[in-house]
């Protein structure tokens, strides 16, 4: 058996109005020719078998379009902002895969300067200690000896070297160890072995010493490694005399190392 129901039609308005819940100034025109509502934003529609239609009307059309066009605005500077911002990290990421290349590269010169400064203190050492076993340091052994003190010195430098790399690396700092340095024989240590390397390289060397204190507290270790740096340059990549200075000024001691290059 087929059963039917019936609505008024009032009702059925009132029931599709709160269904469709419209907001943002729609209505619904049931009758069509309720002006009052507003403009017509699209036609008619008629419910599927059924006469009750109804047309979908906006109070100020017009504002829908600045709406729209207010939100496709921002959309766009959405899409800019967000172009830029890929731009600018596209750059910065170039910038740090250019610098972690240099890093890589500067490693490598580093590794590869530091194993042949290796091996020349080492072959020194080698003969020297073939020499004692054979004999043929001569009658004054005691040479040998200090030169074979001075090229493990340079050799623990190295060393050392390799060390606070290895620290840097993993971001830790560089270890100071003052201590008070009597600065006449440590200048003359200096003096001596730059000179030595120096004219060893067929350059000129001059010392240059000012008025200096007897003593001074500093890591006589670090101070001279850092020298060393600026005499391999010198000697590298540097022309005529290397001098060699220091002085004391305010309180402090002024290291200098200076070639015609």
């Amino acid at each position: 058996m087929n059963t039917g129901a019936f609505y008024e039609p009032r009702s059925l308005q009132r029931a599709l109005i709160e269904h469709a819940a419209l907001s943002g100034g729609f209505q619904l025109d049931f009758a069509g020719d309720a002006d009052e509502l507003g403009t017509a934003v699209r036609p008619r529609t008629t419910l599927p078998e059924s006469a009750l239609g109804f047309t979908l009307r906006h109070r100020d059309p017009a504002s829908l379009g600045q709406a729209e066009a207010s939100r496709l605005k921002l959309l766009r500077g959405a899409l800019f902002a967000l172009a830029l911002a890929c731009a600018a990290g596209g750059v910065l990421t170039a910038r740090l895969l250019a610098r972690q290349r240099k890093l890589a590269a500067l490693k490598s010169a580093f590794v590869a300067g530091v194993s042949h400064d290796l091996r020349t203190p080492l072959s020194a050492i080698l003969l020297l200690t073939e020499n004692l076993e054979s004999g043929a340091a001569g009658a004054d052994p005691s040479r040998t000896h200090q030169a074979l003190r001075k090229e493990a010195t340079r050799l623990r430098r190295l060393v050392d070297d390799v060390l606070d790399f290895s620290r840097m690396e993993r971001g830790q700092t560089t270890r100071i160890e003052r201590e008070d340095v009597e600065l006449g024989a440590f200048l003359d240590e200096l003096a001596a072995e730059f000179g030595a390397r120096v004219e060893a390289a067929g350059r000129a060397f001059e010392f240059r010493r000012g008025e200096l204190p007897a003593s001074a507290n500093l890591d006589a270790h670090a101070v001279r490694r850092a020298l060393e740096n600026l005499l391999d340059n010198a000697l590298k990549h540097g022309a005529g005399a290397v001098r060699l200075g220091c002085a004391a000024a305010d309180g402090h001691l002024c290291f200098t190392v200076a070639d015609d290059g």
